[in-house]
C-alpha cells in the first residue's frame, strides 16, 4: 500500500490515490463484498464516530464512495491532531468496533451465513425481523469500522513511529 504523507491529509486527490490501493485490495484488507451487498440493498453504516459522509456528499451511490468520503472527512478532522488526539480517535473507533462485531458476526453465524459465499443468497438466511436488522447492521458497521481501523492504525504508526495498542475491553 502506498504511503500518505501527513501534509497531504487535506488533499482529496492524494487521499483518493492512497485509498484506491486499499479499496482495490481483496478482503480482509478491504471492504467485504457482503457489505457492498448490504449497502446496495439499502443498508447504511452507522458508526457514530467522526464525520458523517452524507454531510460531505449527500448523494453517495455505493459503499466504496461512502467509505472514501468517510475516510477523507475523518482525516480532515485528524490533520492537525497530535499523537494523543489521534490515539483517542482510534480508541473510539475501536470501542465502536468491539460493540458492533458480536452483533453482526455472531448473529450471522447463528443463521449459518457463509460470509465467503454468494452474498445475496447468504444474506437471505438472516430473517426479515428486528433481530435480522440488528445482524445486518452489525455486519456492515463491523466491516467499515475494521477497514477504517486498518487504514488509520497504519497512518498512526507511520506518523508517530509508535505501535498502536487497542484498549483492553471487558
Amino acid at each position: 500500500m502506498p504511503r500518505l504523507r501527513r501534509e497531504d491529509i487535506a488533499n482529496f486527490a492524494k487521499v483518493l490515490d492512497f485509498l484506491n490501493a486499499f479499496v482495490e485490495a481483496k478482503p480482509p484488507l478491504s471492504l467485504s463484498p457482503i457489505s457492498a451487498a448490504l449497502f446496495e440493498a439499502g443498508g447504511r453504516p452507522e458508526t457514530g464516530i467522526g464525520v458523517d459522509p452524507y454531510i460531505l456528499k449527500p448523494n453517495v451511490g455505493n459503499l466504496v464512495e461512502w467509505f472514501v468520503t468517510k475516510i477523507f472527512g475523518d482525516l480532515s478532522l485528524l490533520k492537525d491532531a497530535d499523537k494523543a488526539e489521534f490515539k483517542q480517535f482510534l480508541d473510539m473507533l475501536s470501542a465502536a468496533y468491539v460493540e458492533a462485531a458480536p452483533l453482526g458476526f455472531a448473529g450471522a453465524s447463528h443463521y449459518g451465513v457463509n460470509l465467503e459465499g454468494a452474498y445475496e443468497a447468504e444474506l437471505r438466511k438472516v430473517p426479515v425481523s428486528p433481530e435480522g436488522d440488528v445482524i445486518r447492521q452489525g455486519l456492515l458497521d463491523e466491516d467499515v469500522l475494521a477497514a477504517e481501523m486498518l487504514i488509520l492504525v497504519r497512518l498512526y504508526e507511520d506518523y508517530f513511529k509508535e505501535r498502536y495498542e487497542m484498549p483492553k475491553y471487558g
